[in-house]
């Protein structure tokens, strides 16, 4: 909504106010916009009764079709705009394991209520964010069918499992580091060396030149410490 426009109605950033006409009405949170023209509105058109308490935009609209397409007639209608106060209202944020089951069971409650809306919000475990407003609460048992809604029954019933595989993981990681330990080490004993092949360091190395042939020098990388074997040129021979 335009700027001035909210201000010469007293209305700020989030209040609810009830957009309405001749063919319906809507209560919806109100937000300025320095794009929004003087006495022009915008609303998405495709909030619907899956995330609002009522028929969206199309309380508002005119049932209208284009004669060849079909398409409905959504684009723009008359509206009047007032401040509306609802006495009660909540808001609650939950993790949900299955958004599709949380949103169909968060339907009948969001149709309660003079303004409701649930919103998925995406993230690491996706989740989803309620808010109700009424004139009063609109039923004794509302905040327990909506502790339900958003209960443990809504879990990802592959949590458990993901629990499991990440103890048998530790638990397999822990076992090859117990057998490694175990065994002798491989670096003990003289490996073979490939050209242009990273060489480990042994943790007991034979004396110097204990019976090998001498085919270059070693140099330790000193960020790294990884060990580098340089080949000694060869000589031709007579």
């Amino acid at each position: 909504m335009n700027p001035g426009d909210m201000a010469r109605r007293g209305l700020t950033d989030g209040e609810l106010v009830r957009v309405s006409n001749s063919h319906g009405d809507w209560v919806l949170p109100v937000s300025s916009n320095d794009a929004m023209l003087s006495g022009q509105l915008f609303v998405p058109m495709h909030w619907s009764s899956a995330f609002v308490g009522s028929a969206g935009s199309n309380a508002l609209t005119a049932a209208k079709i284009d004669r060849k397409s079909f398409q409905p007639e959504l684009k723009h209608v008359a509206v009047r705009v007032d401040k509306i106060d609802l006495a009660w209202q909540c808001a609650a944020v939950s993790a949900c394991g299955d958004p599709v089951r949380a949103l169909s069971a968060l339907r009948p409650l969001l149709a309660e209520c003079r303004f409701a809306s649930a919103t998925l919000l995406d993230g690491e475990r996706p989740a989803v964010r309620v808010r109700f407003a009424h004139e009063a609460l609109p039923a004794a048992d509302f905040l327990a069918r909506l502790d339900a809604a958003l209960g443990d029954e809504h879990e990802d019933p592959r949590a458990s499992l993901v629990n499991l595989v990440d103890v048998m993981l530790v638990f397999a990681c822990g076992l090859l580091a117990a057998l490694t330990a175990s065994q002798p080490s491989a670096l003990s004993r003289p490996q073979p060396v490939e050209k242009g092949r990273e060489i480990a360091q042994p943790e007991h190395a034979p004396g110097p030149g204990a019976g090998y042939d001498r085919v270059g020098e070693v140099f330790r990388d000193p960020v790294s410490g990884k060990l580098v074997l340089i080949e000694a040129p060869r000589t031709a021979k007579p």
